[in-house]
């Protein structure tokens, strides 16, 4: 039989090599900041701290911050490479969003998909023995049959272990969460989110932002 994986989902990942000094800058400024709950309750339309979830930074772009803005660069050539040599796109990517994870001890998070974004990334700089994993999730069918073994068409989760400086980028539409963090230290991760910059489909339209400003 033939079987030819059409629209195939790409996690890609990469070393960012930051160096130990810098590291600690990332976890000490994404310690200094104010968190608050991923999304509003449905009822109250109110940030109201959940005892189980993780949180998200309230400052939306830390890579912004002269404080740290030296990933930056590393991230964006990882990005460009993706975008240029792996998916062949002639469109360009801006980081649009940027902001700090982080989950506590005996948490995990939400389960999350980015809307208004082309491809998500997440930095695990703080990576310590038995912190949270990332977790993707695909849609299924309408049943779900039981399988003998599990491979890349019928599997329905997979998950990421975490690597220092370890940079992960996916498409936004895929839905994924952070598992439970069974460390006794608080986890965190830098993530942002991007935008298309330029020729869009077939002599279609160019787009222009100016998101960062």
């Amino acid at each position: 039989m033939d079987i030819v994986p059409f629209f195939t989902n790409i996690i890609a990942g990469v070393s960012t090599k930051i160096k130990t000094p810098e590291r600690k800058k990332i976890l000490t400024f994404s310690k200094t900041l104010d968190y608050e709950p991923m999304d509003k309750d449905m009822i109250t339309n109110k940030y109201i701290p959940n005892p189980t979830k993780g949180e998200v930074s309230k400052l939306l772009k830390v890579l912004d911050n002269n404080k740290i803005n030296f990933v930056r660069n590393p991230i964006e050539n990882a990005l460009n490479h993706f975008c240029k040599e792996t998916m062949a796109w002639e469109t360009k990517t801006l980081i649009v969003n940027s902001w700090f994870n982080k989950i506590k001890p005996g948490r995990d998070s939400e389960i999350i998909r980015h809307q208004n974004s082309l491809l998500t990334g997440i930095l695990f700089f703080d990576v310590q023995k038995d912190c949270p994993a990332l977790i993707f999730e695909k849609e299924g069918y309408s049943f779900e049959p039981t399988v003998s073994s599990f491979n890349q068409f019928n599997m329905r989760k997979a998950a990421i272990l975490p690597k220092q400086d370890y940079l992960v980028l996916f498409n936004s539409s895929l839905k994924f969460k952070f598992s439970l963090n069974k460390s006794k230290k608080v986890h965190h991760n830098l993530m942002f989110t991007t935008m298309p910059v330029g020729p869009l489909g077939e002599k279609t339209t160019a787009l222009g932002l100016n998101a960062n400003k």
